[in-house]
């Protein structure tokens, strides 16, 4: 059974939580008819992130986390 993200976005702005779950319900009809398990990434909120991260950062490197999956 596929499990699509249906819950309240609580910890931002109104005007934002609507942003949100258009783009969820947007990520959810382009993957409608793939077969799980998938990932789907909203390119340009990625990038509003990463941009956010580099900013809030300042001068302080950044290191990425990251675990390979066995």
């Amino acid at each position: 059974m596929r499990k699509v993200f249906t819950g309240a976005v609580t910890s931002i702005r109104k005007a934002e939580s609507a942003a949100v779950e258009a783009v969820i319900a947007r990520l959810a009809r382009a993957t409608a008819d793939l077969d799980p398990p998938l990932a789907a990434v909203d390119m340009p909120t990625l990038r509003a992130n990463a941009a956010d991260l580099v900013r809030r950062a300042g001068s302080v490197p950044i290191r990425v986390a990251s675990k390979s999956v066995r």
